[in-house]
């Protein structure tokens, strides 16, 4: 556990001796600017740093849980009905790769 402010970076020692420079991102750091995670990448990956912090976000663009329609229901609480695909489904993926 390392604590330090935004906007610094701070060197980890790992369990096995080695070393890390950790940077953590600005407060005012924007994560919708594209341009600005691609230089504060470049600059990380120059000065071999790892950034912690939220690097990029696409507001515009949709969650995975929207694009592959995923339940809100965590899978250990689903019934096997609606976990296991019906036979057709099995059938026609496995005719589609044979």
């Amino acid at each position: 556990m390392v604590d330090y402010a935004e906007g610094e970076a701070t060197e980890v020692t790992m369990h096995d001796g080695s070393k890390v420079i950790l940077k953590k991102l600005e407060r005012d750091y924007d994560p919708c600017d594209r341009s600005a995670a691609m230089r504060v990448l470049e600059e990380a990956n120059a000065k071999q740093w790892l950034l912690t912090g939220l690097i990029y976000i696409n507001p515009d663009q949709p969650s995975l849980m929207d694009i592959y329609k995923l339940t809100d229901t965590p899978l250990n609480r689903l019934p096997e009905g609606r976990l296991r695909p019906a036979p057709e489904s099995i059938a026609k993926v496995n005719a589609m790769m044979f």
